[in-house]
C-alpha cells in the first residue's frame, strides 16, 4: 500500500491510496498536503455481515472518515472542501467540526470464485483491492481574508442596523446578511410589510442564545465553533431548519451520524423520525441492530418513548436488533 499526494493546482490536492480490504479490516494513513500543518488523518475500513449461509451481506461497505491531527491543526489551512472516492465513485465530505470530515461509504461485495481442491469444489472468496482517494481544495488567500472580515463585521455594533431579542438577551447583526442567508430573514426584514421590518427589531422566543450565536456566526463566516459539540447540534439544526438555511442543517444531520454511540442511538432514532431526517433514521437503526447484543441498549429508558411515539419504528427496529441476535 503506497499512499501518493499529487499537487492538482495551486490549493488542490490529490491523495490516493491503493489497498486490501477483507473481513475486520481497518487501517489509516496521516499526511501533509504542502509540508505544513494541520497533519491529516484519513481513516477506512470493511464492514460486512454474513447470513446463514456465509452470504455477505448486500449492507457491506469500504467506510472512510477525514480528521485533522489537533496538536498539528492551524486555522489557516483548512481545506474548504473534501471529496473522496472509492475506485472512481465519488462522495463529498462535510466538515461536522474544527478538525473532523463526515463518514463516508460505498457499497463492496466480494468477489466468489469456485475451485477444486481434494476432489471438493468449494467458493472461494476474493478481495479485490481498491483505490481510495481524496481531492482537498484549500481555501486561497483572499477567501480566508474574506471570512475574517465578516467576523469583525458580526462583532462590530457600531454598523449594525437590526436589533434581535433572543429570549431576553439582545443581538445586533446586519439587514443585508441576513436577507442574503435566509428567506426567512428575507421575508421579515424586507419591503416593511411585517412589524419588524419597521422597527428592525426581531423577536426570538424559541432558540437559546447560544445556539443562536452558532447560527450567526455561521451566516456572516460558513463555520460555526461548537458544531461538533453534541448539546448544540439538535437545536441548531432547528434553528436552521427555522431559517431555511439547508446547508446547515446538513451539516448538523452529518455530524449527529458520527457521534452516534450506545448512550444516544436511541434518542436519535427517534429525533430522527420526528424531524423527517432519512440519514440519521438510517444510520441510527442500522447502529442499534450492530449493536443488539449489548445490554445497556436495552436498559434505556428512551426505548418507552419511542415505543410510545413512533410505534412502527419501534417495532421494525427491536424485530431487526431480535433477529440479529439469532
Amino acid at each position: 500500500m503506497v499512499l501518493k499526494i499529487n499537487n492538482l493546482k495551486i490549493g488542490s490536492w490529490l491523495v490516493t491510496v491503493k489497498t486490501q480490504v477483507g473481513e475486520g479490516f481497518e487501517n489509516s494513513w496521516k499526511f501533509q498536503c504542502n509540508g505544513q500543518a494541520p497533519t491529516f488523518e484519513l481513516h477506512y475500513s470493511f464492514n460486512c455481515d454474513k447470513d446463514s449461509d456465509g452470504e455477505f451481506d448486500e449492507d457491506s461497505t469500504v467506510q472512510a472518515w477525514l480528521e485533522a491531527v489537533p496538536n498539528d491543526l492551524a486555522s489557516d489551512c483548512y481545506p474548504v472542501a473534501v471529496s473522496a472516492f472509492l475506485d472512481g465513485e465519488v462522495r463529498q465530505m462535510t466538515k461536522i467540526s474544527s478538525n473532523k470530515w463526515s463518514e463516508v461509504e460505498w457499497p463492496y461485495q466480494p468477489s466468489r470464485v469456485e475451485t477444486i481442491a481434494n476432489y471438493y469444489c468449494r467458493d472461494e472468496i476474493i478481495y479485490e483491492d481498491v483505490t481510495l482517494g481524496l481531492i482537498l481544495e484549500f481555501e486561497s488567500a483572499s477567501e480566508t481574508h474574506l471570512a475574517d472580515q465578516y467576523a469583525k463585521v458580526l462583532n462590530n455594533q457600531k454598523m449594525a442596523d437590526v436589533k434581535l431579542i433572543v429570549q431576553g438577551e439582545e443581538m445586533t447583526a446586519h439587514a443585508d446578511i441576513l436577507i442574503a442567508a435566509s428567506p426567512v430573514m428575507a421575508a421579515m426584514l424586507e419591503d416593511g410589510k411585517f412589524t419588524e421590518g419597521q422597527t428592525k427589531t426581531i423577536t426570538i422566543p424559541d432558540i437559546e442564545p447560544t445556539v443562536f450565536k452558532q447560527l450567526l456566526w455561521y451566516i456572516y463566516t460558513g463555520s460555526a465553533p461548537s458544531l461538533g459539540e453534541e448539546s448544540i447540534m439538535m437545536p441548531l439544526y432547528l434553528a436552521a431548519d427555522k431559517y431555511q438555511l439547508d446547508t446547515l442543517k446538513k451539516i448538523c444531520e452529518e455530524g449527529l451520524i458520527q457521534n452516534l454511540k450506545l448512550e444516544n442511538a436511541v434518542v436519535y432514532l427517534s429525533w430522527a423520525y420526528s424531524h423527517l431526517l432519512p440519514k440519521l433514521k438510517e444510520a441510527s437503526a442500522n447502529f442499534l441492530v450492530k449493536h443488539s447484543r449489548e445490554k445497556e441498549l436495552w436498559a434505556q429508558p428512551e426505548w418507552k418513548e419511542l415505543s410510545r411515539s413512533h410505534q412502527k419504528a419501534f417495532h421494525e427496529i427491536t424485530c431487526k436488533m431480535m433477529s440479529a441476535e439469532d
